[in-house]
């Protein structure tokens, strides 16, 4: 029953969170339906065989819960680590940008009153106005465009963090209540398993992706159907 979650590249946040879940989903709902299959046969004397299978499926749902819950966990930790990295500089580089674009409005600004004045002032020398403070104009430009690009590209790589870490953040915390519950549950079901009593029923509903908010997928029998000859 146990399974590894596969890391997938996806483009957009929330496809992330939905290949995290539907991953969870699957793995739940695969153990859900081995349990359904097993068949035990009940006895007035829980024999050894009964003892022995009873406490390897509980093993088997504990260790299954804790790898859920510690893949998760250590996803969202590495994203966290991530967003922390970007966000210390963050704020910094809006603010320097913000800086230096009202620096540069305020540099355009007085490059054009000085160029005005001259130009009434000294008609003859338009021409050397222009070829000096047309290059100086168009490379206040392209600075000004750099930091309005910079804060834009911040802005919204903050908010493809934050659609990220909240969404998984709530899911994160949903596994971790349903994982130390589910001990809790587990720990109290070993008596039983111990005693060779059928816990399989309590074992599935454990086990059930829906007590997640996740989708239980029932596996649907296979139908053959003999061609005409």
């Amino acid at each position: 029953m146990k399974e590894e979650l596969n890391i997938i590249e996806v483009n957009e946040p929330e496809e992330f969170i939905e290949l995290i879940k539907d991953q969870a989903s699957s793995i739940m709902s695969k153990a859900y339906n081995e349990l359904d299959k097993i068949q035990i046969v009940d006895t007035e004397e829980p024999d050894v065989l009964n003892r022995i299978l009873m406490l390897k499926l509980l093993d088997e749902i504990k260790g299954l819960k804790h790898d859920l819950f510690s893949d998760t966990l250590e996803t969202y930790n590495e994203i966290l680590i991530e967003i922390n990295k970007f966000r210390a500089n963050y704020k910094n580089e809006n603010y320097e940008s913000e800086l230096m674009k009202e620096y540069i409005n305020g540099s355009m600004k007085r490059t054009i009153i000085i160029s005005a004045g001259i130009s009434i002032l000294l008609p003859t020398l338009i021409p050397l106005v222009l070829v000096y403070d047309i290059p100086k104009l168009g490379f206040d430009t392209m600075i000004k465009k750099y930091h309005t690009d910079r804060i834009e590209d911040n802005n919204l790589t903050n908010e493809m963090y934050e659609s990220v870490q909240n969404p998984l953040f709530e899911y994160m915390d949903t596994l971790r209540s349903d994982y130390f519950s589910s001990i809790k549950k587990l720990n109290k079901l070993e008596e039983k398993a111990i005693n060779g009593e059928n816990i399989i029923s309590e074992l599935k509903e454990l086990i059930n992706p829906e007590n997640v908010g996740l989708e239980l997928i029932e596996e649907k029998e296979k139908v053959l159907i003999k061609e005409k000859e």
